[in-house]
């Protein structure tokens, strides 16, 4: 389900899905993944999707879901 969905990491056209309990990789582009999976989100640095709903904190370097950390990405610094 998507609502369970922490963040997601793109490695090429295979997405890794980390979820509040597994993770899952599924052959997709990120372009097709954020069509199917209408979470509201910031994105990380250009290999990350992050569920917005999930995040505990961001500032311009960084995204922390729990005690996870993510880089955020140049473009989305100034935001």
């Amino acid at each position: 389900l998507h609502v369970d969905i922490l963040y997601i990491q793109s490695i090429r056209d295979y997405m890794l899905l980390h979820t509040t309990t597994d993770k899952h990789i599924i052959h997709m582009t990120m372009k097709n993944l954020e069509s199917l999976y209408p979470i509201h989100r910031l994105k990380g640095a250009c290999s990350f999707m992050v569920n917005e709903a999930k995040t505990t904190y961001y500032n311009r370097q960084k995204i922390i879901i729990g005690s996870i950390e993510l880089p955020l990405g140049n473009i989305y610094k100034s935001l």
